[in-house]
């Protein structure tokens, strides 16, 4: 009997904390609390008439929820989310240039090295041999090129 009492007392201790009473229904209210004998606190919305009965002064909970501020950070956090998805395909789209680039460049220096002699053709058809000056001056830019942008 006694852990029905407890267990009652409990669910009304918790219904009156989270009930969805207005402010002025709280302000109504009346709650008393005692303890009989055998030490259980008891809560009833009417005094014990046997037992000295105490009123406990119920406050309204001044925490009300505001959902203007939730729908406010969700559109917030949609708009930054598609803010960095668009950065993000623009980074990769730069990242995809960026690599082609090195790789124009590391397929340049390998021709430099590994061929021979190299040929330019101007738009009328003329070749001209570069010399090995040229070469090496073209093949010290292409390594700083690529040292520097292609990491």
């Amino acid at each position: 009997m006694k852990l029905s009492l407890i267990s009652f007392t409990a669910i009304f201790t918790v219904s009156l904390l989270i009930s969805p009473l207005s402010a002025k229904e709280y302000k109504d209210a009346r709650v008393y609390k005692w303890v009989d004998k055998d030490g259980v606190v008891h809560y009833s919305d009417k005094p014990n008439p046997q037992i000295e009965s105490s009123e406990i002064k119920v406050q309204a909970n001044s925490n009300n929820f505001d959902s203007t501020g939730a729908e406010k950070w969700q559109e917030d956090y949609n708009k930054n989310k598609e803010v960095n998805k668009e950065a993000q395909d623009k980074l990769a789209v730069q990242n995809a240039k960026k690599k082609e680039l090195c790789n124009g460049f590391k397929s340049d220096l390998n021709t430099l090295k590994n061929i021979g002699r190299i040929v330019n053709v101007d738009a009328d058809g003329k070749q001209t041999y570069i010399s090995e000056e040229d070469r090496t001056e073209k093949i010290q830019a292409l390594e700083k090129n690529i040292k520097k942008m292609c990491k």
